[in-house]
């Protein structure tokens, strides 16, 4: 991870385990800051595990078919501008 004050990286020196859930503090080896985060435990049963799973296969497919097409947007039919149209 790194930091959201300097982009430096991060380092945990604290670790708590709750039921289903880890809180982490961490702290900046640049600036010094401290931050905390939460990391929660799913199991294939939880609701938010299957819509989390739907979003990362989603985004998934968007990311390949982005990639097979080159990176590039597509232009809507008629918005490129031709030689013809810019003539005086």
């Amino acid at each position: 991870m790194k930091c959201l004050e300097c982009g430096g990286e991060l380092k945990i020196f604290d670790s708590r385990k709750e039921d289903d859930y880890v809180i982490r503090a961490r702290y900046c080896k640049s600036c010094g800051r401290i931050f905390y985060t939460k990391e929660q435990f799913f199991n294939d049963q939880d609701e938010g595990y299957s819509q989390l799973r739907a979003l990362i296969k989603k985004r998934r497919a968007a990311y390949w078919k982005k990639r097979e097409d080159g990176g590039k947007k597509k232009t809507q039919k008629g918005s490129s501008l031709s030689s013809d149209s810019m003539s005086i």
